[in-house]
């Protein structure tokens, strides 16, 4: 299984802990900041990865919904209907295409959140 992390850069330390956490759950996510190689088209590997993903984890802030590339990334993970777990930092709530989907606290423990992950499998 293949996580998408979505966030804007202000929130990368956040999306590194969630990583961690669905790696221990046997969970590979990619983070752009982190495994796009130096020289690499960035967008056309932001679109390949999110075309591999099966599970869409966007960190969701006010920062979030004021990137254009964090909105694009929740449309296209809504439109591939893969399985979205947002994780609101301050409040945010899922917007447009993703607004139907709960968000919980990023504090959920992993035995909340083991269940979660393995439903989407």
């Amino acid at each position: 299984m293949l996580a998408f992390m979505s966030y804007q850069a202000a929130n990368r330390a956040v999306a590194g802990r969630v990583s961690d956490l669905l790696a221990s759950l046997g969970i590979q996510a990619f983070m752009a900041h982190e495994h796009i190689e130096v020289s690499v088209q960035w967008r056309d590997e932001i679109l390949r990865q999110i075309g591999l993903a099966n599970l869409f984890v966007p960190i969701l802030s006010q920062s979030y919904y004021a990137s254009i590339w964090c909105k694009q990334e929740s449309g296209i993970a809504a439109f591939r209907r893969i399985t979205v777990i947002p994780l609101s930092i301050d409040g945010s709530t899922p917007q447009g295409a993703t607004s139907n989907f709960q968000s919980p606290s990023p504090h959920v423990p992993a035995v909340i959140a083991r269940p979660v992950i393995e439903q989407s499998e």
